[in-house]
């Protein structure tokens, strides 16, 4: 054989090795590209579906849906706990089971490799790694901690069933955003959502469905009761597509019994305090200043005092409401003090005083004056020319509008003419009583200030009564509207 042809042969022989190494890398790579090991044959055992994910499992493919449709992940969540509500973050923490559920075809495998009574295999939390999984992401999310190492304490599971079906359950500590409402503090009730939804699969390639939603036995809130959790699906739209959601909302209703002990019972007391000053006698100025002042300044510090511990926002909540009303009847009640000290005693001051200065002009330096903190009653002789001075004024008689009409409206019996005329004279009769009638009760008031106090007895307390029912019935009856779930 001549040099010529030999070296013809070796080329070949060449060509047709580095043919082979291309044709066997390119088998290799093709069969881990379609999982060559990954058939999806139902009759396979669980040890070859545990080797396929191991070595020629393809994570990046999608799983195909049933007859090529969007691929279905069902969600349960189960609630462990509940942390207390931030209503300066507007946020919440909640601890609960996250449980995902997928068909993966390529993962089938034959029931009977699993032995006499198993219905699943449980495989280790590390093989999740090698899978396709959801792009799932919390939407509310503020902060999560979500563990996939292993340890003394697992916080992952994995179980594979013979029809291919994957469940990834994992334990989830969140911090979630809630917008709340307070406007009926301290008798609110919140809504706080947890939103799932896929990061970047549409509802073309995938979409999402609840299983279970439910709160553990037992579970407890400090300052809430937990009224039960509403769950629905729903898509969110947004320029790249439109993506699969779930919503679950969980509904608080906050307990009151803390704020009646430490706000709305003394703030009540201290309004019905107020009112004892309405049977001091106008005499005693010091008992009754004093009284007011400590009532208006006792339900003061409760409006900036307990304003501290409520949620700050730039609206009017109930407790608002309720703390200014009480402090409005507390102020009013110093200011009916006001009105009683002017018209009893003030007057009687004044002529005191008047008295006392003409007798000092005409030389009886003797005389001593009347001290203006407190009325004080003269001798006898004063207090006989007083009396008789108020005798020997007219007194004038008050008469309402209506018995006006009624005292000129009794002769039914006289003739046509004199009835036209009597019916004028009545009837400017009513409108001059309708007139003056402010000036005649400011006459009586200043005749007997005392029927200000007596008056104050009866309308202070009812229209504060009245206040309660009305307050009580709008926001109590809407606070205990939904009944406990569990």
């Amino acid at each position: 054989m001549s040099i010529t042809s030999r070296s013809k042969m070796n080329t070949f022989y060449t060509t047709i090795a580095l043919l082979v190494v291309f044709l066997a890398i390119f088998i290799k790579h093709t069969s881990a590209a379609h999982g060559s090991k990954c058939t999806g044959n139902p009759k396979q055992s669980i040890n070859s579906v545990v080797e396929c994910m191991k070595t020629d499992y393809d994570r990046v493919q999608r799983p195909n849906g049933t007859d090529g449709k969007a691929l279905k992940v069902s969600v349960d969540i189960v609630v462990i706990t509940i942390g207390s509500l931030n209503d300066i973050e507007m946020d919440y923490s909640l601890e609960f089971y996250m449980r995902q559920r997928w068909i993966d075809p390529l993962l089938r495998f034959d029931q009977g490799s699993l032995g006499i009574n198993g219905t699943y295999a449980v495989l280790d939390q590390n093989l999740i790694q090698n899978l396709w999984r959801p792009d799932s992401y919390i939407e509310n999310m503020k902060s999560l901690k979500f563990s996939f190492q292993a340890g003394p304490f697992i916080n992952q599971g994995f179980r594979l069933f013979p029809n291919g079906m994957v469940l990834v359950s994992s334990r989830i500590s969140s911090t979630l955003s809630c917008a709340m409402e307070f406007t009926n503090f301290p008798m609110d009730k919140q809504s706080c959502p947890i939103t799932l939804s896929s990061y970047f699969f549409t509802e073309e390639d995938l979409y999402y469905d609840w299983g279970e939603v439910y709160i553990y036995d037992g579970v407890e809130m400090n300052q809430f009761d937990i009224l039960g959790v509403e769950s629905k699906r729903s898509s969110l739209k947004f320029t790249s597509g439109v993506y699969s959601s779930l919503k679950a909302t969980f509904k608080f209703r906050r307990r009151i019994q803390n704020f009646m002990l430490g706000f709305y019972i003394p703030s009540i007391l201290t309004v019905m305090l107020s009112w004892v000053s309405f049977f001091i006698s106008p005499n005693s100025a010091p008992a009754r200043c004093a009284l007011g002042i400590i009532t208006v300044l006792a339900i003061g510090g409760f409006l900036t005092g307990q304003r501290k511990s409520f949620p700050t926002v730039s609206y009017v909540m109930a407790a608002d409401s309720f703390i200014l009303i009480c402090y409005v009847f507390a102020f009013l009640a110093l200011l009916e003090y006001a009105a009683v000290h002017y018209f009893f005693v003030y007057d009687k001051q004044l002529y005191q005083m008047n008295k006392a200065m003409g007798k000092k002009m005409k030389g009886n330096t003797n005389e001593n004056f009347i001290d203006e903190g407190e009325y004080e009653p003269g001798d006898e002789e004063e207090e006989e020319e007083v009396q008789k001075t108020e005798k020997a004024k007219p007194k004038e008689v008050f008469v309402t509008p209506i018995e006006a009409f009624n005292s000129n409206s009794a002769d039914m019996t006289l003739p046509t003419t004199e009835k036209k005329g009597k019916k004028k004279r009545s009837l400017c009769n009513i409108l001059y009583s309708i007139l003056t009638w402010p000036s005649r009760l400011f006459t009586t008031i200043k005749e007997d200030a005392l029927i200000i106090d007596k008056v104050a007895r009866v309308v202070f307390p009812l229209s504060f009564a009245i206040f309660n029912v009305i307050y009580w019935s709008i926001y109590k009856t809407e606070h205990n509207s939904d009944v406990l779930k569990h």
